[in-house]
């Protein structure tokens, strides 16, 4: 993860999980090696993208 609403994450491994604050936003960026199709992040909550 980059940031969490606007502010620099500081991480020193590699996570499989981000918390998504209440009406706010992360920045992720992923590198993939040997693979040049689509891919789906996938969140297992939608409270935030509904705004609830």
């Amino acid at each position: 993860m980059m940031s969490t609403n606007g502010q620099p994450h500081e991480a020193h491994d590699l996570q499989e999980v981000a918390n998504v604050p209440a009406k706010g936003q992360i920045v992720i960026r992923m590198q993939f090696t040997n693979y040049t199709g689509k891919t789906v992040l996938h969140c297992y909550i939608l409270n935030h993208e509904v705004g609830a």
